[in-house]
């Protein structure tokens, strides 16, 4: 009886290697990129407690406003969560060597961003005090399953991330 079904299950094994089953964009508390938005969109624009969904591919900061990078908007009253959508190494964000990568500047008391299985690749900070894979002023981050890769600062940062509290699991 269960030889009936394994053709079956081996082309839904095909399928979902391929990338070919799409995910389910229509929770309101999920913003598909790019399906549904720009990256740089949706991290203004998620809801607290919502998920940014990260198709494969590689997403370049914005180079505006000054000094650049993805940025949270004007509601920082938020927790959200941004995720590589086949996890580590399928979801690249870049500063292409001209800007930060993420920014993220005064959140609320007690919000919290958690990025999952994302690089943050060649991101260069040339204002003080910014790192060029992540930046984190009165803000509060998880890194978990993130890789942060030639990235650079100017005085008063590291490279890859700037400002406590910052949680990075594996």
């Amino acid at each position: 009886m269960g030889v009936r079904f394994l053709p079956l299950a081996l082309a839904f094994a095909v399928l979902a290697a391929r990338g070919a089953l799409a995910v389910d964009c229509t929770p309101a508390s999920v913003l598909c990129v790019p399906e549904e938005s720009t990256l740089a969109n949706a991290f203004q624009n998620v809801a607290h407690g919502g998920t940014i969904d990260v198709a494969p591919g590689s997403y370049t900061a914005p180079s505006s406003p000054a000094p650049g990078g993805f940025r949270l908007g004007t509601d920082k009253n938020r927790s959200f969560t941004v995720r590589a959508r086949n996890g580590l190494g399928s979801v690249t964000l870049t500063g292409n060597n001209a800007t930060p990568v993420v920014v993220l500047d005064t959140l609320a008391a007690g919000r919290w961003i958690t990025f999952e299985g994302l690089r943050f690749v060649n991101g260069r900070s040339t204002v003080a005090n910014f790192a060029g894979g992540a930046t984190l002023k009165n803000a509060r981050a998880t890194f978990s399953d993130c890789e942060f890769l030639g990235n650079r600062a100017a005085t008063g940062a590291i490279g890859g991330m700037t400002s406590p509290p910052i949680v990075m699991t594996a």
